[in-house]
């Protein structure tokens, strides 16, 4: 048996689903892994995907359990770390006429003085 705190919460955990079948609970098919390997543009043998299938449909079978924990009264939170992002005012750097015209000689792909540069995202 194990001793879960989430979100002040205690779960005890018997090392088992109770009467709940991992497989039902949120099982995904190999069709829908070989959709997600698509996206993520990977190519998966059918070991993987089967590997897979298995593996994702179990981690989100046990994020079907902690939905049933109560978190009645108990704040959202961010992170506990208590850190913040440090930020700090834009400020331009501006350079003269002709570190400037240097600068803009150097670069590959140029129309006037604007900067090309190639796609990211592919049709």
């Amino acid at each position: 048996m194990a001793t879960l705190v989430i979100c002040g919460q205690t779960i005890e955990w018997k090392g088992d689903w109770g009467t709940r079948n991992i497989r039902d609970a949120m099982a995904l098919t190999r069709a829908d892994v070989l959709h997600l390997a698509k996206l993520a543009r990977m190519t998966l043998t059918d070991t993987e995907v089967d590997h897979y299938t298995a593996q994702l449909s179990s981690v989100l079978a046990y994020i079907d359990q902690l939905q049933e924990v109560d978190v009645t009264g108990v704040d959202a939170v961010a992170h506990l770390t208590g850190l913040e992002n440090v930020t700090r005012e834009d400020v331009v750097h501006g350079c003269g006429a002709e570190e400037r015209e240097r600068i803009l000689a150097q670069f590959p792909m140029r129309e006037g003085d604007l900067l090309k540069a190639r796609g990211v995202f592919g049709s």
